[in-house]
């Protein structure tokens, strides 16, 4: 489910097995809890290896149990995760471990390419393929029939006939009619007459069943409100579809204090969830709502003339205004109030229940997605440019303490450089100077101010070159630091970032999108490196020799390197797995590269040969 970060994860899939598991076996958890004790990364959704993770969490304490276990591992929705290649690169390794561990796993999912691709030429011994639609529609209506009658206890025969030819062989149609059919509690005969009704009319060509079924949501929703009402629900909506992170009525509420919010939303309460419990989030109850009112064509003013579809860059415009009011409220000096000179790690200061105080839901959500929301938009009024001016003259550096805080240093990195971006291309060029170089500063000094966010003021801003603009914008601000007489540069230099590899490098390569570099060095290791911030996002150990050459994949999922150990290696980058290992050559390879289409890899060697591997 996209609904939260945990259920859209999927680098939690395999934790969440062997928690499953563990659950079900004493004897299994027993051996989870061991191999947990023994790495305490080993659960944890940065794990690089996933391969030895599953053996670690899931193959080897199966082995503890007698016989056959006799669990299915379902695992619904994969295509609601976030990062689709860590899918597809799962269900490889499911396959890959399938014929040895006595386990049936069932994965639903959209029809997703990646997905469907990655079942590729598994033998069928070993993995079903089946689509919903092409099991038998009685089949399928039967279920729905049972679910329809269980969930509306007074209904007719002839009326629960008629729901279930509405329903067709979608499951969402009939739960979606059933929470639109109770929402008035007891009394819900006239909402169950208009429902099939509406139900037998004509659906043309562009209209499937649960298209109708939220046009008469909608126009149900709108037709005794005034035009205002419609427009600010509307918006309170958008809202909700649109947030990178769903949040719950209390943050929604904070960003929109002036909407009634929790009404509007209310009205809709057959297709968005709307929990009782504080900090539950909210959110539509399935992913065809979204796809539905965001298409101009199945929402259009034809069909729905009582409501107007969604427009994305509309909707993030929105966003980001009301993340920028927030924080121009709420921004300041030191906002958790630490001590000069105490110390916390990142995990300390994000965790301690003072500084968790200090950060509302919608405060984090805005210092964390504001400039992704603001990507997206396509007009710049005059209200939202005058919210920018001062958040980035008045709140910037406090916005970089704040995700120093909540240890999200690195996405306000990458925020500023896509800022840069989107100022650059509106003709902002006052605005992009200032934010390129508050991304210069933060470069330079990632890591002091990762390690304590204060320095941001107490370090970085004092060692930066005379002339940048986010010097002399915030220093005057800046009371008791240190004063540097003599060595300042005037201007920043041309490099813009050092990373430390710690062993001679060999050689170096961009991923095609720029967002990666691959090192190969005489410690044997290949690195990848985040260009914005500098660091290493993982090490791929298994060469025995210098690492000569390097090269990335033109898609950026894979890497190979060529090795004084006479060795070519093509890596999984999502993984850190060595996929294959090409022997051959019988002196150290000095130069390897990839195809354009990425099906072969070309190698140059001392040995005077080059080869091309498939």
């Amino acid at each position: 489910s996209r609904a939260s970060e945990k259920t859209r994860n999927a680098r939690l899939i395999i934790p969440v097995i062997a928690y499953a598991l563990a659950r079900a076996s004493p004897r299994i958890k027993v051996e989870v809890v061991k191999a947990i004790e023994d790495d305490p990364t080993l659960a944890e959704p940065t794990y690089i290896n996933v391969n030895e993770q599953f053996k670690r969490l899931v193959y080897n304490p199966l082995q503890t149990t007698v016989g056959v276990v006799d669990k299915v591992v379902v695992i619904d929705a994969v295509d609601e995760c976030t990062n689709l290649k860590v899918v597809a690169s799962f269900i490889k390794l499911i396959l890959e471990w399938a014929s040895k561990i006595p386990l049936k796993i069932f994965i639903a999912s959209r029809d997703e390419y990646r997905i469907r691709n990655a079942f590729g030429s598994t033998s069928d011994s070993i993995r079903g393929y089946f689509h919903l639609h092409d099991i038998e529609k009685d089949v399928v209506q039967n279920d729905i029939r049972i679910y329809l009658k269980t969930s509306l206890a007074r209904i007719k025969d002839d009326e629960l006939s008629g729901l279930v030819a509405s329903s067709g062989t979608l499951f969402i149609y009939a739960a979606t009619a059933v929470r639109y059919i109770t929402i008035g509690g007891e009394d819900y005969k006239p909402r169950l007459s208009a429902m099939l009704t509406h139900g037998q009319r004509s659906i043309n060509k562009f209209e499937t069943e649960i298209d109708s079924l939220y046009v008469h949501v909608l126009e149900k929703v709108c037709e005794d409100k005034e035009p205002d009402e419609v427009d600010d629900m509307r918006n309170v909506l958008s809202m909700t579809i649109f947030f990178r992170n769903p949040l719950s009525m209390e943050a929604i509420t904070s960003l929109s204090p002036e909407s009634n919010a929790r009404s509007y939303l209310s009205w809709l309460s057959s297709v968005i969830h709307i929990p009782d419990q504080p900090g539950a989030v909210v959110a539509p109850f399935h992913a065809s709502f979204p796809d539905f009112i965001t298409n101009p064509d199945r929402c259009s003013p034809k069909r729905c003339p009582s409501f107007r579809s969604l427009v994305a860059s509309e909707g993030h415009e929105l966003i980001a205004l009301k993340c920028l009011k927030l924080m121009n409220r709420s921004l300041k000096y030191n906002i958790c109030e630490i001590p000069k000179g105490l110390t916390l790690s990142r995990r300390e200061r994000a965790n301690s229940p003072e500084n968790v105080g200090k950060f509302s839901e919608a405060l984090k959500y805005s210092c964390i997605y504001w400039a992704a929301h603001l990507a997206e938009v396509k007009v710049f009024d005059t209200v939202l440019v005058d919210s920018l001016r001062i958040f980035l003259h008045e709140h910037l550096l406090h916005w970089i303490e704040c995700l120093s805080t909540l240890g999200e240093l690195q996405t306000g990195l990458k925020s500023l450089g896509g800022i840069v971006a989107v100022l650059l291309a509106f003709k902002f060029h006052d605005l992009k100077l200032l934010v390129h170089d508050a991304r210069r500063c933060l470069q330079m000094n990632f890591e002091a101010v990762q390690n304590h966010c204060m320095e941001i003021y107490e370090s970085a801003l004092v060692w930066i070159p005379k002339n940048s603009l986010i010097r002399k914008t915030y220093i005057a601000d800046v009371s008791r630091v240190p004063k540097v007489i003599l060595g300042l540069p005037d201007s920043w230099g041309p490099a813009e970032l050092i990373m430390q590899n710690g062993s001679m490098v060999r050689s170096v390569a961009f991923s095609q999108d720029g967002s990666r570099v691959v090192s190969g060095s005489d410690d044997n290791t290949v690195r990848i490196w985040n260009v914005t911030t500098g660091e290493v996002e993982a090490e791929l150990k298994g060469h025995t020799g210098s690492v000569r050459s390097v090269a990335f994949s033109q898609d950026g999922s894979q890497v190979v390197s060529g090795s004084d150990d006479q060795s070519v290696r093509i890596w999984n980058v999502t993984t850190g797995e060595v996929e294959a290992e090409l022997k051959g050559h019988t002196h150290r390879v000095t130069s390897v590269a990839f195809s354009q289409d990425g099906s072969r890899v070309i190698s140059g060697s001392d040995n005077k040969t080059v080869r091309i591997w498939n």
